[in-house]
């Protein structure tokens, strides 16, 4: 059977391997698709982490302003009273 093709160039200095229908480095053993695939899961998985980071150091401050930090009569947003009685 004829080999498939790859779109994989070389470079003849550095010798570095890239994909040229993607212009990224070379993904061993992934189609141009499954390689969008996993960035796409990547960037998902990277969002969640630091939106629980973000969570996690929200509710650092919370605890740091127990008693201080109220949610809004209105819109339930955390707040927190600045001065005033």
């Amino acid at each position: 059977g004829e080999e498939e093709r790859q779109p994989i160039i070389t470079c003849p200095k550095c010798r570095k391997s890239m994909c040229y229908a993607c212009r990224v480095p070379w993904h061993e053993g992934l189609t141009c698709a499954a390689y969008t695939l996993v960035l796409q899961d990547e960037a998902k998985a990277a969002k969640l982490a630091e939106e629980l980071r973000v969570d996690s150091k929200f509710q650092e401050y919370l605890r740091a302003r127990e008693g201080k930090v109220r949610a809004c009569k209105r819109c339930n947003a955390q707040i927190e009273k600045r001065s005033g009685c």
